[in-house]
């Protein structure tokens, strides 16, 4: 038997993943423990699909597009869920798939190999602040775990397909028939993908598979937006929200600097793509800064009224962070420095937002409990579910057998 040789490249390598694991596991329990031991219903989480799942039965509600788009993993984490666990137990399903799909998101730069994080550091640094930059909003639940497969597959993007083979392939393709069937955050980048695939010397199956994949999700999508506004279900866009586009667009694509003026956001955007022009020369299209802006623009139009921000600036946060890293090492010290405190200064400042979760989880709010059903005078029950904030009153109509079944 061989001693393990604790000098060799691979049992370092080994450590660190170890390490980055359980900062993440350690760091998402901390951020609001009773996230996980006292789990939420989220908004449309309750008020659209457990309420089509109780209203339209099991198997309905899996083919059910809501919205404005289809999303897979939420019909059948909610259907799947509610019809083996029940429903007082469906939080804890939502919330555990939830943070399942956010990890194997996170995790994506230690499986995927690619010049953008070719070293552990680069690797640690994106991770944690694709951990630290995510809203409260989007956390552990599935309403929302559509923006970390549409960060899923950005990584994909950036990486060395052509080497994924055995577990990495089937954790790819796992992921991505997921990404593709749950809403357009991923589907968007279909133009990037048939760009890496037609400029390739040599095709990859592989590519063309991931290709093959977003183009039955984007099938898929336009066919759900259609179906609605036909059913007259959609009411979403209206040019009267245009004139926040263009500010809905730059605050997407600045959101990891939050309570800065206009001003101050444009500029650093000019220093940080002047630096990349003066280190590279030029800026290929499939470069995080350009799938950024691109991101930044769709999610200002699909965004509520166009205003953006929070959730819609997740991925292009993380894509201008990890473009901010392609930059380093420079040409010269100095320009390494400003971009090392630009670095270090997002990163405290995501920090320090990571654990402001009482917008998105107060310990007033009441908490999800199918035996707190209330009656109103309707003679309905309903039960309560997050966010409840002022003039908000969001619920899941609750069947009176459904209720009976749990006294």
């Amino acid at each position: 038997m061989k001693l393990l040789n604790l000098n060799s490249e691979k049992f370092t390598y080994a450590c660190f993943v170890s390490a980055v694991v359980c900062c993440v596991l350690v760091l998402s329990y901390l951020r609001e423990p009773l996230f996980f031991l006292q789990p939420r219903i989220w908004a449309e989480e309750g008020t659209v699909h457990i309420q089509a799942a109780l209203n339209n039965g099991i198997l309905s509600s899996l083919i059910q597009p809501h919205l404005g788009y289809y999303s897979f993993f939420n019909n059948y984490v909610v259907g799947l869920g509610i019809a083996i666990f029940g429903l007082e137990k469906i939080a804890y399903v939502t919330t555990i798939f939830s943070a399942v799909v956010i990890l194997a998101t996170l995790f994506a730069p230690l499986v995927l190999t690619s010049s953008y994080w070719r070293s552990n550091t680069k690797k640690g640094l994106i991770i944690f602040f694709a951990l630290l930059v995510g809203s409260g909003e989007i956390w552990v639940n599935t309403v929302n775990t559509q923006f970390y497969f549409g960060l899923f597959t950005c990584f994909l993007l950036f990486s060395e397909t052509v080497k994924l083979s055995g577990w990495r392939y089937v954790y790819v393709f796992v992921m991505l028939i997921q990404a593709a069937l749950t809403g357009v955050t991923s589907v968007i980048f279909l133009p990037f993908f048939l760009w890496k695939y037609f400029i390739q010397e040599k095709k990859s199956d592989v590519d063309l598979k991931i290709v093959a994949v977003l183009c039955l999700g984007l099938i898929v999508q336009l066919g759900s937006l259609f179906y609605l506004k036909m059913d007259g279900e959609l009411g979403r866009f209206s040019l009267t929200n245009l004139p926040n586009f263009p500010f809905g667009t730059l605050s997407n694509l600045t959101a990891f600097i939050p309570n800065t003026a206009d001003n101050t956001k444009i500029l650093l955007l000019v220093v940080l793509l002047f630096t990349g022009f003066y280190q590279r020369m030029k800026i290929s299209l499939i470069s995080p800064i350009i799938v950024a802006v691109y991101a930044s623009t769709v999610f200002a139009f699909l965004a509520l009224e166009m205003r953006g921000a929070e959730r819609y600036g997740y991925i292009p946060s993380v894509l201008v962070f990890v473009f901010l890293l392609s930059l380093l090492p420079s040409k010269h010290k100095l320009l390494d420095l400003m971009l090392i405190s630009i670095i270090g200064a997002v990163l405290l400042l995501s920090l320090s937002k990571f654990f402001k979760t009482d917008h998105f989880y107060n310990h007033a709010w009441v908490p999800y409990d199918v035996e707190r059903a209330y009656r109103q005078g309707s003679g309905m029950l309903y039960i309560k579910i997050f966010p409840q904030w002022e003039h908000t009153n969001l619920v899941i109509e609750l069947p009176e057998k459904e209720y009976e079944r749990h006294q």
